[in-house]
């Protein structure tokens, strides 16, 4: 997050922006990998089977 955070205002065409966008697409993958984030889909569904049983 230093790195994303340091290279974050890098102009467009330098490696530091390939860098910028290599970087923020791992930590993307990591949080869907490991991070409990409920889909919003699968949450109104279940919320809607609550309110109509």
């Amino acid at each position: 997050m230093k790195r994303i955070n340091t290279i974050y205002d890098a102009d467009p065409k330098t490696p530091e922006a390939n860098e910028y966008k290599e970087l923020v697409n791992d930590v993307r993958e990591y949080e869907v990998e490991n991070m409990l984030i409920p889909d919003y889909l699968d949450y109104e569904k279940a919320r809607r089977s609550e309110l109509w049983s």
